[in-house]
């Protein structure tokens, strides 16, 4: 085999898995710039404790903020259908309707159930200005 056909071959296979979701290894990518403590809590993303962060995010380049694979809100229903049909009936919360489930989820670890943020109350006050 010529070494140019050997060279494309390399780059092909390396460019496929970084385009393949999951197939990036945290430790190896994610976790030489962000801090591995951030992904760390009492409640993990599955894809985050199975160190897939490439299952939502592209490492090099993306269209949405975040380096995300989608939209952020069509990213989290692709895996969690269940609640997106819930979430057709009845009132719709603002951010939900906007896409939004990082407003009040945190997309990689928290201490509360839910992968909800922590500072919560504090959050919700940023649009609900009076609280019964």
């Amino acid at each position: 085999m010529s070494r140019s056909i050997a060279v494309r071959l390399l780059f092909i296979t390396a460019l496929f898995g970084l385009l393949v979701p999951g197939s990036v290894s945290a430790a190896n990518v994610c976790f030489k710039c962000h801090q591995q403590s951030l992904f760390q809590g009492k409640v993990v993303h599955k894809p985050v404790a199975a160190g897939k962060c490439s299952v939502c995010h592209n490492p090099h380049v993306a269209r949405f903020k975040g380096l995300l694979r989608l939209a952020e809100g069509r990213l989290c229903y692709s895996c969690h259908q269940q609640q997106a049909a819930s979430f057709k009936q009845g009132f719709i919360h603002a951010p939900v309707r906007r896409g939004n489930c990082t407003a009040c989820h945190d997309p990689h670890a928290s201490s509360v159930k839910g992968l909800v943020r922590k500072d919560l109350a504090r959050d919700c006050l940023k649009c609900h200005k009076k609280l019964p």
